[in-house]
Protein backbone atom coordinates (compact mmCIF):
# COMPACT_ATOMS: atom_id res chain seq x y z
CA UNK A 1 0.00 0.00 0.00
CA UNK A 2 2.85 2.54 0.80
CA UNK A 3 4.62 1.59 -2.52
CA UNK A 4 1.60 2.24 -4.38
CA UNK A 5 1.03 5.68 -2.23
CA UNK A 6 4.68 6.39 -3.11
CA UNK A 7 4.44 5.56 -6.57
CA UNK A 8 1.54 7.76 -6.86
CA UNK A 9 3.46 10.55 -4.88
CA UNK A 10 6.19 10.75 -7.70
CA UNK A 11 4.08 10.13 -10.96
CA UNK A 12 1.79 13.09 -9.76
CA UNK A 13 5.07 15.41 -8.56
CA UNK A 14 6.92 14.26 -12.03
CA UNK A 15 3.63 15.26 -13.89
CA UNK A 16 3.14 18.77 -12.45
CA UNK A 17 6.83 19.53 -13.25
CA UNK A 18 6.54 18.65 -16.50
CA UNK A 19 3.18 20.98 -16.22
CA UNK A 20 5.34 23.62 -14.82
CA UNK A 21 8.34 23.27 -17.22
CA UNK A 22 5.93 22.69 -20.08
CA UNK A 23 3.81 26.15 -18.92
CA UNK A 24 6.85 28.36 -18.31
CA UNK A 25 8.20 27.29 -21.93
CA UNK A 26 4.50 28.19 -23.21
CA UNK A 27 4.90 30.90 -21.76
CA UNK A 28 8.42 32.33 -22.48
CA UNK A 29 7.60 31.20 -25.73
CA UNK A 30 4.58 33.14 -26.32
CA UNK A 31 5.71 36.10 -23.95
CA UNK A 32 6.78 39.39 -26.15
CA UNK A 33 9.92 40.72 -23.87
CA UNK A 34 9.93 43.40 -26.63
CA UNK A 35 7.20 45.03 -24.77
CA UNK A 36 9.79 45.83 -21.65
CA UNK A 37 12.71 47.64 -24.11
CA UNK A 38 11.79 50.92 -22.81
CA UNK A 39 12.80 49.39 -19.04
CA UNK A 40 15.44 47.22 -20.30
CA UNK A 41 17.36 50.05 -21.86
CA UNK A 42 16.63 52.34 -19.19
CA UNK A 43 18.41 49.70 -16.50
CA UNK A 44 21.20 48.89 -19.18
CA UNK A 45 22.27 52.52 -19.66
CA UNK A 46 21.71 53.62 -15.91
CA UNK A 47 24.24 51.05 -15.31
CA UNK A 48 27.04 51.39 -18.10
CA UNK A 49 26.24 55.50 -18.10
CA UNK A 50 25.99 55.26 -21.71
CA UNK A 51 23.23 54.85 -24.31
CA UNK A 52 21.84 51.45 -25.13
CA UNK A 53 19.90 50.03 -28.14
CA UNK A 54 18.80 46.95 -29.33
CA UNK A 55 15.91 45.66 -32.02
CA UNK A 56 15.15 42.55 -30.72
CA UNK A 57 15.48 40.77 -27.33
CA UNK A 58 14.15 36.94 -26.86
CA UNK A 59 14.36 34.24 -24.18
CA UNK A 60 13.79 30.84 -24.62
CA UNK A 61 13.58 27.84 -22.10
CA UNK A 62 15.17 25.02 -23.31
CA UNK A 63 16.41 21.16 -21.71
CA UNK A 64 19.68 22.64 -21.05
CA UNK A 65 18.83 25.75 -20.10
CA UNK A 66 17.71 29.36 -21.12
CA UNK A 67 18.93 30.69 -24.23
CA UNK A 68 18.57 34.74 -24.13
CA UNK A 69 19.43 36.65 -27.89
CA UNK A 70 19.95 40.09 -28.56
CA UNK A 71 19.94 41.84 -31.70
CA UNK A 72 21.04 45.15 -33.28
CA UNK A 73 22.98 45.57 -30.10
CA UNK A 74 24.57 48.83 -29.43
CA UNK A 75 26.10 50.73 -26.73
CA UNK A 76 27.15 54.23 -27.35
CA UNK A 77 30.17 56.28 -26.67
CA UNK A 78 30.80 58.67 -23.74
CA UNK A 79 30.39 62.28 -25.06
CA UNK A 80 33.60 63.09 -23.83
CA UNK A 81 34.92 60.72 -26.76
CA UNK A 82 32.77 62.18 -29.41
CA UNK A 83 29.83 60.72 -30.97
CA UNK A 84 28.91 57.34 -32.26
CA UNK A 85 28.97 54.05 -30.51
CA UNK A 86 31.43 52.17 -28.76
CA UNK A 87 30.21 48.72 -29.33
CA UNK A 88 27.90 47.41 -32.59
CA UNK A 89 27.10 43.72 -32.14
CA UNK A 90 24.50 42.08 -35.21
CA UNK A 91 23.76 39.12 -32.69
CA UNK A 92 24.60 37.50 -29.66
CA UNK A 93 23.30 34.76 -28.13
CA UNK A 94 24.06 33.36 -24.45
CA UNK A 95 22.94 30.09 -22.78
CA UNK A 96 22.78 29.47 -19.54
CA UNK A 97 22.66 26.23 -17.30
CA UNK A 98 19.66 26.53 -15.34
CA UNK A 99 20.51 23.02 -13.16
CA UNK A 100 24.03 24.79 -12.11
CA UNK A 101 22.12 27.80 -10.95
CA UNK A 102 19.33 26.20 -8.92
CA UNK A 103 21.30 23.33 -6.99
CA UNK A 104 25.18 24.39 -7.03
CA UNK A 105 24.64 27.92 -6.97
CA UNK A 106 26.90 28.16 -10.10
CA UNK A 107 26.92 30.47 -13.13
CA UNK A 108 27.85 27.96 -16.18
CA UNK A 109 27.30 29.13 -19.69
CA UNK A 110 27.02 26.51 -21.67
CA UNK A 111 27.89 28.86 -24.88
CA UNK A 112 28.70 32.18 -26.02
CA UNK A 113 27.79 33.07 -29.59
CA UNK A 114 28.66 37.25 -30.73
CA UNK A 115 27.95 37.75 -34.40
CA UNK A 116 30.14 40.70 -35.97
CA UNK A 117 31.11 42.98 -32.85
CA UNK A 118 32.53 46.38 -33.70
CA UNK A 119 34.68 48.09 -31.44
CA UNK A 120 36.08 51.33 -30.99
CA UNK A 121 38.75 52.18 -28.36
CA UNK A 122 39.83 55.92 -28.27
CA UNK A 123 42.12 57.02 -26.13
CA UNK A 124 42.69 61.03 -25.71
CA UNK A 125 45.52 63.08 -25.17
CA UNK A 126 45.66 63.22 -21.42
CA UNK A 127 45.54 59.35 -21.02
CA UNK A 128 41.52 58.58 -20.67
CA UNK A 129 40.51 55.68 -22.28
CA UNK A 130 36.68 55.30 -23.37
CA UNK A 131 36.94 51.51 -22.61
CA UNK A 132 37.63 52.49 -18.97
CA UNK A 133 34.55 54.90 -18.43
CA UNK A 134 31.42 52.55 -18.40
CA UNK A 135 29.10 53.76 -15.46
CA UNK A 136 30.94 57.08 -15.33
CA UNK A 137 28.94 60.39 -16.23
CA UNK A 138 30.50 62.68 -19.16
CA UNK A 139 33.25 65.30 -17.99
CA UNK A 140 33.77 63.35 -14.78
CA UNK A 141 35.83 60.52 -15.93
CA UNK A 142 39.29 59.98 -13.80
CA UNK A 143 42.07 60.91 -15.18
CA UNK A 144 44.56 57.54 -16.23
CA UNK A 145 48.14 57.14 -17.83
CA UNK A 146 46.72 54.01 -19.93
CA UNK A 147 45.25 50.82 -19.98
CA UNK A 148 45.45 49.20 -16.52
CA UNK A 149 44.05 45.38 -15.52
CA UNK A 150 44.94 45.62 -11.78
CA UNK A 151 42.08 45.38 -9.35
CA UNK A 152 39.63 47.69 -9.37
CA UNK A 153 39.51 49.25 -5.60
CA UNK A 154 36.37 50.95 -4.33
CA UNK A 155 37.14 54.61 -3.91
CA UNK A 156 35.48 56.36 -1.05
CA UNK A 157 32.11 57.06 -1.34
CA UNK A 158 32.12 54.80 -4.36
CA UNK A 159 29.76 51.98 -4.00
CA UNK A 160 31.09 48.48 -3.47
CA UNK A 161 30.80 45.77 -6.05
CA UNK A 162 29.32 42.68 -6.35
CA UNK A 163 31.10 39.89 -5.45
CA UNK A 164 29.26 37.18 -8.19
CA UNK A 165 30.37 33.23 -7.95
CA UNK A 166 32.81 31.79 -10.84
CA UNK A 167 31.73 32.22 -13.76
CA UNK A 168 32.20 29.42 -15.89
CA UNK A 169 31.81 29.20 -19.97
CA UNK A 170 32.21 26.54 -21.98
CA UNK A 171 32.99 28.50 -24.85
CA UNK A 172 33.01 31.69 -26.90
CA UNK A 173 32.91 31.86 -30.23
CA UNK A 174 33.25 35.36 -31.64
CA UNK A 175 33.14 35.70 -35.56
CA UNK A 176 33.89 38.67 -37.72
CA UNK A 177 34.86 41.09 -34.75
CA UNK A 178 36.41 44.75 -36.02
CA UNK A 179 38.20 46.78 -33.60
CA UNK A 180 39.38 50.20 -34.30
CA UNK A 181 42.07 52.11 -31.61
CA UNK A 182 42.61 55.91 -32.11
CA UNK A 183 45.54 57.18 -30.25
CA UNK A 184 45.49 61.02 -29.99
CA UNK A 185 48.76 60.50 -27.23
CA UNK A 186 50.69 60.87 -30.67
CA UNK A 187 50.74 63.64 -33.12
CA UNK A 188 49.60 62.81 -35.74
CA UNK A 189 47.42 60.56 -34.23
CA UNK A 190 47.72 56.28 -34.73
CA UNK A 191 44.76 54.70 -36.22
CA UNK A 192 45.02 50.91 -36.11
CA UNK A 193 42.35 48.37 -37.44
CA UNK A 194 41.88 44.86 -36.67
CA UNK A 195 38.97 43.12 -39.31
CA UNK A 196 37.61 39.97 -39.63
CA UNK A 197 38.73 38.12 -36.04
CA UNK A 198 37.57 35.08 -35.26
CA UNK A 199 37.97 34.63 -31.78
CA UNK A 200 37.58 31.04 -29.71
CA UNK A 201 38.10 30.22 -25.96
CA UNK A 202 37.19 26.99 -24.58
CA UNK A 203 36.82 26.28 -20.90
CA UNK A 204 36.91 29.66 -20.11
CA UNK A 205 36.17 30.91 -16.79
CA UNK A 206 36.35 34.11 -14.29
CA UNK A 207 36.35 35.12 -10.62
CA UNK A 208 35.23 38.12 -9.22
CA UNK A 209 35.44 39.79 -5.68
CA UNK A 210 33.85 43.46 -4.41
CA UNK A 211 37.35 44.78 -5.84
CA UNK A 212 36.65 43.53 -9.32
CA UNK A 213 38.29 40.97 -11.33
CA UNK A 214 40.63 38.60 -9.70
CA UNK A 215 41.17 35.52 -12.40
CA UNK A 216 40.82 34.01 -15.59
CA UNK A 217 41.07 30.31 -17.34
CA UNK A 218 40.78 29.60 -20.30
CA UNK A 219 42.09 28.59 -23.98
CA UNK A 220 41.65 31.04 -26.48
CA UNK A 221 42.63 29.83 -30.71
CA UNK A 222 42.63 32.94 -33.29
CA UNK A 223 42.02 31.83 -36.54
CA UNK A 224 41.70 34.79 -39.03
CA UNK A 225 42.33 38.58 -38.44
CA UNK A 226 43.73 41.12 -40.79
CA UNK A 227 45.43 44.33 -39.10
CA UNK A 228 45.50 47.95 -41.08
CA UNK A 229 47.23 50.54 -40.28
CA UNK A 230 47.90 53.74 -42.52
CA UNK A 231 51.60 53.14 -42.52
CA UNK A 232 51.26 49.86 -44.27
CA UNK A 233 50.62 49.55 -47.95
CA UNK A 234 49.13 45.52 -47.03
CA UNK A 235 47.67 44.11 -43.70
CA UNK A 236 48.40 42.12 -41.47
CA UNK A 237 46.87 38.94 -41.64
CA UNK A 238 46.43 36.35 -38.71
CA UNK A 239 47.74 32.48 -39.76
CA UNK A 240 47.71 30.64 -36.28
CA UNK A 241 47.43 32.19 -33.01
CA UNK A 242 46.94 30.28 -29.50
CA UNK A 243 46.84 31.62 -26.04
CA UNK A 244 46.51 29.47 -22.98
CA UNK A 245 45.14 31.26 -19.84
CA UNK A 246 45.97 30.05 -15.88
CA UNK A 247 45.14 32.10 -12.37
CA UNK A 248 48.46 34.24 -12.68
CA UNK A 249 49.90 33.60 -16.16
CA UNK A 250 48.66 33.81 -19.98
CA UNK A 251 50.93 32.06 -22.37
CA UNK A 252 51.11 32.85 -25.88
CA UNK A 253 51.99 29.73 -27.33
CA UNK A 254 52.41 30.72 -30.87
CA UNK A 255 51.18 34.07 -32.95
CA UNK A 256 52.35 33.00 -36.67
CA UNK A 257 51.64 36.14 -39.10
CA UNK A 258 51.86 36.54 -42.92
CA UNK A 259 52.97 40.50 -43.93
CA UNK A 260 52.98 40.20 -47.51
CA UNK A 261 55.12 37.45 -49.02
CA UNK A 262 56.77 37.20 -45.40
CA UNK A 263 55.93 36.12 -42.20
CA UNK A 264 56.41 37.05 -38.50
CA UNK A 265 56.34 34.98 -35.69
CA UNK A 266 55.61 35.76 -31.73
CA UNK A 267 55.39 34.02 -28.29
CA UNK A 268 55.28 34.72 -25.25
CA UNK A 269 54.37 34.81 -21.45
CA UNK A 270 52.83 37.61 -18.95
CA UNK A 271 53.19 36.51 -14.96
CA UNK A 272 50.72 37.95 -12.45
CA UNK A 273 48.72 39.77 -15.11
CA UNK A 274 46.26 41.08 -12.28
CA UNK A 275 49.05 43.33 -10.44
CA UNK A 276 53.03 43.86 -11.19
CA UNK A 277 52.46 42.64 -15.18
CA UNK A 278 55.74 41.09 -16.17
CA UNK A 279 56.20 39.81 -19.21
CA UNK A 280 58.54 38.08 -21.69
CA UNK A 281 58.60 37.42 -25.44
CA UNK A 282 60.42 36.50 -28.67
CA UNK A 283 59.67 38.44 -32.15
CA UNK A 284 61.02 36.87 -34.95
CA UNK A 285 60.88 38.48 -38.77
CA UNK A 286 61.54 36.03 -41.93
CA UNK A 287 61.61 37.66 -45.51
CA UNK A 288 59.39 40.77 -45.00
CA UNK A 289 59.63 43.32 -48.11
CA UNK A 290 59.74 46.60 -47.19
CA UNK A 291 58.98 47.91 -50.49
CA UNK A 292 55.83 45.58 -50.71
CA UNK A 293 54.73 46.12 -46.98
CA UNK A 294 55.36 49.62 -46.61
CA UNK A 295 53.73 52.92 -47.91
CA UNK A 296 56.24 54.99 -48.74
CA UNK A 297 54.71 56.65 -51.83
CA UNK A 298 54.89 60.48 -49.91
CA UNK A 299 58.66 59.56 -48.71
CA UNK A 300 61.49 61.54 -51.18
CA UNK A 301 63.58 58.67 -50.46
CA UNK A 302 62.55 54.99 -50.60
CA UNK A 303 63.74 51.41 -48.87
CA UNK A 304 63.54 47.96 -50.57
CA UNK A 305 64.46 44.57 -49.52
CA UNK A 306 63.94 41.53 -47.16
CA UNK A 307 64.09 41.87 -43.49
CA UNK A 308 65.15 39.42 -41.58
CA UNK A 309 65.23 40.08 -37.47
CA UNK A 310 65.06 38.70 -33.86
CA UNK A 311 63.85 40.33 -31.21
CA UNK A 312 63.85 39.30 -27.29
CA UNK A 313 61.94 41.58 -24.82
CA UNK A 314 61.09 41.77 -21.62
CA UNK A 315 59.21 44.59 -19.76
CA UNK A 316 56.52 45.53 -17.08
CA UNK A 317 52.76 46.97 -17.04
CA UNK A 318 50.99 48.00 -20.02
CA UNK A 319 50.46 52.13 -20.00
CA UNK A 320 52.30 53.54 -22.71
CA UNK A 321 55.06 56.05 -20.44
CA UNK A 322 55.57 53.08 -17.97
CA UNK A 323 55.64 50.29 -20.66
CA UNK A 324 58.88 52.07 -21.91
CA UNK A 325 60.73 52.92 -19.39
CA UNK A 326 60.57 49.45 -18.06
CA UNK A 327 61.06 47.59 -21.58
CA UNK A 328 64.69 45.62 -22.37
CA UNK A 329 65.03 44.04 -25.62
CA UNK A 330 68.32 42.82 -27.37
CA UNK A 331 68.12 41.86 -31.25
CA UNK A 332 69.36 41.72 -34.62
CA UNK A 333 68.20 42.58 -38.23
CA UNK A 334 69.47 42.12 -41.88
CA UNK A 335 68.09 44.14 -45.04
CA UNK A 336 69.17 41.32 -48.11
CA UNK A 337 68.73 42.93 -51.84
CA UNK A 338 68.52 46.02 -50.07
CA UNK A 339 68.25 49.33 -52.31
CA UNK A 340 67.71 52.77 -51.49
CA UNK A 341 65.64 54.19 -54.33
CA UNK A 342 65.75 58.02 -55.73
CA UNK A 343 69.07 58.68 -53.55
CA UNK A 344 72.78 58.10 -54.62
CA UNK A 345 74.67 58.50 -51.49
CA UNK A 346 78.27 58.48 -52.67
CA UNK A 347 77.75 61.40 -54.72
CA UNK A 348 75.79 62.82 -51.92
CA UNK A 349 78.66 61.91 -49.11
CA UNK A 350 81.02 63.60 -51.27
CA UNK A 351 79.68 66.40 -52.16
CA UNK A 352 79.74 67.18 -48.17
CA UNK A 353 83.63 67.13 -48.76
CA UNK A 354 84.06 70.86 -48.24
CA UNK A 355 87.75 70.21 -48.17
CA UNK A 356 87.86 69.63 -51.97
CA UNK A 357 85.31 71.80 -53.74
CA UNK A 358 82.75 70.58 -56.14
CA UNK A 359 84.06 67.04 -55.78
CA UNK A 360 81.66 64.66 -57.23
CA UNK A 361 81.64 66.90 -60.42
CA UNK A 362 85.68 66.80 -60.55
CA UNK A 363 85.44 62.44 -59.75
CA UNK A 364 82.48 62.43 -62.87
CA UNK A 365 85.00 63.82 -65.51
CA UNK A 366 88.08 61.81 -64.84
CA UNK A 367 86.84 58.30 -63.67
CA UNK A 368 87.10 55.46 -66.29
CA UNK A 369 83.28 54.97 -67.26
CA UNK A 370 82.82 51.60 -65.58
CA UNK A 371 83.31 53.16 -62.05
CA UNK A 372 81.13 56.50 -62.71
CA UNK A 373 78.04 54.76 -62.80
CA UNK A 374 79.09 54.82 -58.95
CA UNK A 375 78.37 58.36 -59.21
CA UNK A 376 75.39 58.72 -61.39
CA UNK A 377 73.38 55.83 -60.21
CA UNK A 378 69.70 57.06 -59.36
CA UNK A 379 69.99 54.54 -56.68
CA UNK A 380 72.11 52.95 -53.83
CA UNK A 381 72.42 49.10 -54.09
CA UNK A 382 73.06 47.86 -50.89
CA UNK A 383 75.24 44.51 -51.14
CA UNK A 384 74.81 43.61 -47.06
CA UNK A 385 73.10 45.72 -44.20
CA UNK A 386 72.74 44.28 -40.57
CA UNK A 387 72.73 45.80 -37.27
CA UNK A 388 72.43 44.46 -33.34
CA UNK A 389 70.27 46.48 -30.90
CA UNK A 390 69.77 46.86 -27.68
CA UNK A 391 67.05 48.72 -25.74
CA UNK A 392 66.62 50.17 -21.88
CA UNK A 393 65.40 52.96 -20.16
CA UNK A 394 62.86 54.05 -22.96
CA UNK A 395 65.50 54.36 -26.05
CA UNK A 396 66.88 52.23 -28.63
CA UNK A 397 70.36 51.81 -29.12
CA UNK A 398 71.98 50.32 -32.26
CA UNK A 399 75.40 48.96 -31.31
CA UNK A 400 76.70 48.24 -34.29
CA UNK A 401 75.31 48.65 -37.77
CA UNK A 402 76.99 47.75 -41.19
CA UNK A 403 76.17 48.85 -44.36
CA UNK A 404 78.26 47.83 -47.47
CA UNK A 405 77.80 48.58 -51.16
CA UNK A 406 80.05 47.73 -53.97
CA UNK A 407 81.57 51.38 -53.96
CA UNK A 408 81.88 52.11 -50.44
CA UNK A 409 80.73 50.73 -46.41
CA UNK A 410 79.29 52.48 -43.58
CA UNK A 411 80.31 51.17 -40.17
CA UNK A 412 79.33 52.83 -36.66
CA UNK A 413 76.46 52.81 -33.76
CA UNK A 414 73.76 55.40 -32.77
CA UNK A 415 70.32 55.71 -31.55
CA UNK A 416 66.82 54.74 -32.60
CA UNK A 417 64.29 57.20 -31.09
CA UNK A 418 60.41 55.68 -30.97
CA UNK A 419 59.45 59.05 -32.55
CA UNK A 420 61.60 57.86 -35.45
CA UNK A 421 64.00 60.36 -35.08
CA UNK A 422 67.88 58.60 -35.77
CA UNK A 423 71.47 59.58 -35.29
CA UNK A 424 74.79 57.45 -36.26
CA UNK A 425 78.01 58.13 -35.68
CA UNK A 426 80.69 55.94 -37.68
CA UNK A 427 82.81 55.75 -40.43
CA UNK A 428 82.88 55.87 -44.55
CA UNK A 429 85.43 53.77 -46.23
CA UNK A 430 85.42 54.13 -50.11
CA UNK A 431 86.78 50.77 -51.76
CA UNK A 432 90.43 50.93 -52.18
CA UNK A 433 90.20 50.22 -56.12
CA UNK A 434 87.93 53.63 -56.63
CA UNK A 435 90.04 55.45 -53.74
CA UNK A 436 93.10 54.70 -55.91
CA UNK A 437 91.39 56.16 -58.69
CA UNK A 438 89.92 59.08 -57.18
CA UNK A 439 93.33 60.23 -55.36
CA UNK A 440 94.55 59.38 -59.10
CA UNK A 441 92.00 62.17 -60.35
CA UNK A 442 91.95 64.19 -57.80
CA UNK A 443 95.53 64.12 -56.02
CA UNK A 444 94.15 66.38 -53.02
CA UNK A 445 92.00 63.30 -51.47
CA UNK A 446 95.48 61.35 -51.01
CA UNK A 447 95.36 63.31 -47.82
CA UNK A 448 91.77 60.88 -46.48
CA UNK A 449 93.25 57.79 -46.82
CA UNK A 450 93.63 55.31 -44.32
CA UNK A 451 96.55 52.68 -43.82
CA UNK A 452 95.12 50.40 -45.90
CA UNK A 453 95.18 52.71 -48.83
CA UNK A 454 91.42 54.03 -48.39
CA UNK A 455 89.79 57.03 -48.37
CA UNK A 456 88.45 57.23 -45.64
CA UNK A 457 86.28 59.55 -42.58
CA UNK A 458 84.56 60.33 -39.96
CA UNK A 459 80.76 60.45 -41.12
CA UNK A 460 77.16 61.14 -39.39
CA UNK A 461 73.85 60.02 -40.61
CA UNK A 462 70.74 61.39 -39.01
CA UNK A 463 67.06 62.13 -39.82
CA UNK A 464 63.37 61.11 -39.17
CA UNK A 465 61.63 58.57 -41.15
CA UNK A 466 62.78 58.67 -44.92
CA UNK A 467 64.42 62.19 -44.30
CA UNK A 468 68.17 61.63 -44.28
CA UNK A 469 70.86 63.92 -44.22
CA UNK A 470 74.61 63.26 -44.08
CA UNK A 471 77.42 65.33 -42.34
CA UNK A 472 81.17 64.38 -42.21
CA UNK A 473 83.03 65.57 -38.95
CA UNK A 474 84.73 68.32 -40.93
CA UNK A 475 87.20 68.79 -37.88
CA UNK A 476 88.36 65.22 -37.85
CA UNK A 477 88.73 65.96 -41.47
CA UNK A 478 91.41 68.26 -41.69
CA UNK A 479 93.29 66.34 -38.82
CA UNK A 480 93.52 63.71 -40.96
CA UNK A 481 93.95 65.51 -43.58
CA UNK A 482 97.03 67.33 -41.37
CA UNK A 483 98.36 63.63 -40.08
CA UNK A 484 98.81 62.72 -43.50
CA UNK A 485 100.51 65.28 -45.21
CA UNK A 486 103.08 65.59 -42.03
CA UNK A 487 103.37 61.80 -42.59
CA UNK A 488 104.45 62.55 -46.46
CA UNK A 489 106.59 65.71 -45.06
CA UNK A 490 108.22 63.54 -42.56
CA UNK A 491 109.11 60.41 -44.62
CA UNK A 492 110.69 63.10 -47.00
CA UNK A 493 112.81 64.29 -44.88
CA UNK A 494 113.87 60.52 -43.35
CA UNK A 495 114.96 59.72 -46.51
CA UNK A 496 117.01 62.70 -47.44
CA UNK A 497 118.81 61.93 -43.54
CA UNK A 498 119.01 58.09 -43.83
CA UNK A 499 120.03 57.66 -47.48
CA UNK A 500 120.22 54.51 -49.53
CA UNK A 501 123.28 52.62 -48.48
CA UNK A 502 123.94 50.99 -51.96
CA UNK A 503 124.42 47.45 -50.53
CA UNK A 504 123.21 44.65 -52.62
CA UNK A 505 121.95 41.02 -52.59
CA UNK A 506 120.36 39.25 -49.90
CA UNK A 507 121.97 41.59 -47.05
CA UNK A 508 120.78 44.40 -49.23
CA UNK A 509 117.34 43.44 -49.27
CA UNK A 510 116.81 42.24 -45.50
CA UNK A 511 118.75 45.74 -44.84
CA UNK A 512 116.15 47.46 -47.02
CA UNK A 513 113.05 46.21 -44.86
CA UNK A 514 114.49 46.81 -41.68
CA UNK A 515 115.07 50.10 -42.37
CA UNK A 516 111.41 50.63 -43.63
CA UNK A 517 110.29 48.87 -40.59
CA UNK A 518 112.31 51.13 -38.40
CA UNK A 519 111.43 54.26 -39.95
CA UNK A 520 107.69 53.65 -39.96
CA UNK A 521 107.92 53.06 -36.29
CA UNK A 522 109.54 56.36 -35.77
CA UNK A 523 107.21 58.14 -38.03
CA UNK A 524 103.86 56.66 -36.02
CA UNK A 525 105.77 57.43 -32.63
CA UNK A 526 106.53 61.20 -33.74
CA UNK A 527 102.48 61.30 -35.34
CA UNK A 528 101.32 59.96 -31.97
CA UNK A 529 102.97 62.21 -29.87
CA UNK A 530 102.20 65.19 -31.94
CA UNK A 531 98.57 64.90 -32.38
CA UNK A 532 97.98 62.34 -29.89
CA UNK A 533 97.13 58.93 -31.87
CA UNK A 534 97.07 56.05 -30.63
Amino acid sequence: MMKKIFKIILISSVSILVIVFLGVFIFLKAFDFNRFKPQLTAAAQSALGRPVNFSKVSLNLTFSGIQLRLNDLSVGENTDFGNGNFLVVKEADLSLSLVELIFKRQIQILGIEVKSPQVTIIKLKDGRINAQSFGAPATALPVNTGMQTTNLVNKPGKKPGIALPAILINYINIDNASIDYIDYSFSPEILVTIKKVSLNLNKFSFQTSSDGLVTLKGQCALTKGSLRMKELAVPIDVIEGKLTLSESVITLNKLLLSFGKGKMDFSGELKDYMSSQNYSANFKVNGVDLGECLDQSVYPVKANGLVFAQLELKGQGFDFVTALTKLSAKGSAEIRDGRLVDINVLRIVLDKLAIVPNLAEALETKLPDRYKESLCAKDTVLSACNATLEVSDGSAAIKSINVDTDAFKFQGNGILGFDQRYSFNGAFTISRDLSALMIEAVPEMEYLQDKERQVRFPLKVSGKGAEVSFMPDIKDLGMTAIMNKGRQELEKVLDKVMGDKGSSGQQEESGSSDQKTGKQELIDSVIGTVFGEK
